[in-house]
C-alpha cells in the first residue's frame, strides 16, 4: 500500500472519532471497502476505542498510551496496520521517548517549527514502521504506522 493511501486512512481515522458511533460505523465500512477495492487485498477496521495494542513491539508502545483505533490491510504483496494512540503526556515528553529507540535502525526524521514530527524506523528487512505525532484536544496523538513487504 501507497503511503499516500496510509496518510488518507489516517486522516479518515482521525476525523471519524468526531461524528458519533453511526457515522463511525460508516465510516469504517466506507474506509475497510476503499482499501479492498484500492488494495485488492483485505481491510479490518476498529473504531471502539479500546483497540488492543499487544501486537505493537515494546518498543513503540509508549507507556499508558491508549489504543483509540486501528486498520489493518493485508495483501499479495505487504501487510500494514495503522494505529491510532493517544497518550496524557505532552508531545515533548512522546517525542523524546520515540527520539531514543533503541534496537531500531532511524531510516528518516521529519521535524521542523510549525510541523509535527514525523520519524521512521526500519524494524526488519522490508519492514517498517512510521511515527507520527500531533497535538489533539490537550493529548498527544501517537498514529503508528507498520507496513511490511512480501517475500
Amino acid at each position: 500500500m501507497r503511503t499516500w493511501q496510509w496518510a488518507i486512512l489516517a486522516l479518515a481515522l482521525s476525523v471519524s472519532g468526531c461524528c458519533g458511533k453511526l457515522a463511525e460505523k460508516i465510516t469504517g465500512k466506507a474506509i475497510e471497502k476503499a482499501v479492498e477495492e484500492s488494495s485488492g487485498g483485505d481491510a479490518s477496521l476498529s473504531l471502539d476505542g479500546n483497540i488492543d495494542i499487544s501486537d505493537i513491539p515494546a518498543a513503540f508502545r509508549y507507556p499508558g498510551m491508549k489504543g483509540v483505533a486501528r486498520i489493518a490491510q493485508n495483501t499479495s504483496t505487504s501487510t500494514g496496520t495503522v494505529y491510532m494512540l493517544e497518550s496524557e503526556d505532552s508531545l515533548e515528553k512522546v517525542k523524546t521517548h520515540y527520539e531514543a529507540i533503541a534496537g531500531y535502525k532511524q531510516i528518516s526524521k521529519l521535524e521542523q517549527p510549525g510541523i509535527d514530527p514525523v520519524f521512521t524506523y526500519e524494524t526488519a528487512p522490508k519492514e517498517s514502521c512510521i511515527i507520527q505525532l500531533s497535538t489533539r484536544s490537550a493529548k498527544t496523538a501517537i498514529i503508528l504506522t507498520f507496513a511490511k513487504e512480501k517475500t
